[in-house]
């Protein structure tokens, strides 16, 4: 009798895991012409996060939060294939579900970093630094105008 019902129930957690992968199939086969696609995120705070979504072979960085803010715009092929690999990744190869084995071996690294996400957060920390490097450039070019600018108005006057 026992046999019975875990025959039952491996049947039954068989049957519910083949429907969610054939959904999850047709959703993917029902929406080939999306031009945006998102490839992941990471919250930040109440309400605001980080995504990143692909448009056109480019990737761009987002900021959510009230509004909607471009961090960045990621061209260059070497980084946008560091960005595919690193976000696809051997696990999501073609399969929505681990075996058994690999979701004993994950259980038991889930307290070790994440090697996976170091090239994109590495990558996403450069790209950071360089938006600030550009920002400081811009204000001192401002300065610089406004003191021109300043020094024209007294040479006028």
């Amino acid at each position: 009798m026992l046999l019975m019902v875990g025959l039952y129930l491996a049947l039954i957690i068989g049957m519910f895991l083949l429907i969610i992968k054939l959904i999850a199939k047709r959703n993917r086969t029902m929406l080939p012409g999306r031009i945006v696609r998102t490839l992941g995120g990471s919250a930040l705070g109440s309400g605001k996060s980080v995504q990143v979504v692909e448009i056109g072979g480019a990737y761009y960085i987002l900021g959510i939060g009230e509004n909607i803010h471009l961090i960045a715009k990621i061209e260059d092929p070497e980084e946008v294939e560091a960005i595919r690999s690193t976000l696809e990744g051997p696990a999501t190869s073609g399969r929505t579900f681990p075996t058994v084995k690999e979701w004993w071996d994950n259980r038991k690294k889930k307290n070790a970093p994440e090697e996976e996400w170091s090239d994109f957060g590495q990558v996403f920390q450069d790209r950071m630094a360089a938006m600030r490097e550009g920002r400081k450039s811009v204000g001192d070019l401002l300065e610089q105008d406004a003191t021109s600018e300043q020094r024209k108005d007294s040479v006028d006057e």
